[in-house]
């Protein structure tokens, strides 16, 4: 039984280019896996931001929309004030008017 010691490096350099070759096609399957995950975690953040910003400028339009009715609102109340104190002033002129012809009836 005569060992073989070539055979035997051989098969071991053999084996040893197998392994090699197998751990390269694993790295670059990962490398491969990595760059997918990268790619999603990457949409997944733009999908996100578009999201939030979709979100923050429904939120201002609607803010914005908010502000005009506000606005509206309070010029049509100050018209209204105004409008009443012109009728204020003028029945006070009235009055004033009344009261200075009685004073001037009575001399």
């Amino acid at each position: 039984m005569e060992i073989d010691l070539a055979a035997i490096v051989k098969n071991l350099v053999d084996r040893e280019k197998h392994f090699k070759e197998e751990v390269r096609k694993l790295e670059e399957e990962m490398e491969n896996e990595y760059k997918k995950e990268i790619e999603k975690l990457r949409e997944f953040k733009e999908q996100r931001k578009k999201l939030i910003d979709e979100h923050y400028r429904e939120l201002i339009e609607n803010a914005k929309l908010e502000m005009g009715r506000i606005e509206s609102k309070a010029k049509r109340e100050q018209a209204e004030l105004r409008k009443r104190m012109e009728d204020l002033e003028s029945h006070l002129d009235e009055l004033v008017s009344e009261i200075v012809d009685m004073l001037l009836s009575e001399e």
